[in-house]
């Protein structure tokens, strides 16, 4: 799979920098064979940035297993600040996101986001469990800490907590989640 622009690929890694893959020439990329079926390259990383469709106003939470779920902008601004980034995906590869899941309606923190409350990061797995994030388990899953949302302890209370992630695991740090 590909990574329709840098954007997606940086989204990935713990920087800015680009490192660990492989350029090919047209060439060599018009040898491979067309995808018969979607995703056909990577998305966004959950939880990074918002989304939206190019020339559209739609806006969209990404969520692991290439899903995006609605959001308002209000609801937005509470979950990634109110200066949250929005990015334009070409109508070309918007079809990666092949899943939906319901809208997001309340400031409440979604599958794939990293937040921080009570002095500790947590990762909101698939099953809306909370699991506390080590710097081991942030530095070797290549996450930013600038995907890091601070939400309060209201918002964190009553939530099912799971196994501590300090090392890499093939779940969150994998780039093809299907």
């Amino acid at each position: 799979m590909y990574f329709p622009t840098g954007d997606e690929f940086k989204s990935w890694n713990a920087d800015d920098r680009y490192g660990n893959y492989t350029r090919i020439t047209q060439v060599c990329f018009n040898s491979i064979p067309a995808p018969r079926a979607f995703p056909a390259g990577v998305s966004f990383r959950p939880g990074t940035f918002l989304v939206k469709p190019q020339g559209r106003t739609a806006l969209y939470a990404v969520l692991p297993n290439y899903t995006l779920a609605k959001i308002t902008p209000g609801v937005a601004a509470a979950l990634y600040g109110p200066n949250y980034r929005v990015m334009a995906v070409a109508e070309t590869v918007w079809g990666n996101y092949v899943n939906r899941a319901p809208d997001i309606t309340a400031a409440t923190p979604h599958a794939g986001m990293l937040v921080q409350s009570g002095g500790k990061t947590w990762y909101v797995d698939v099953n809306n469990t909370l699991r506390e994030v080590t710097s081991g388990g942030l530095t070797s899953n290549r996450f930013r800490r600038a995907w890091v949302r601070e939400v309060s302890s209201e918002t964190m209370s009553g939530w099912a907590t799971g196994a501590v992630i300090d090392q890499e695991l093939n779940e969150i740090s994998r780039r093809i989640s299907l």
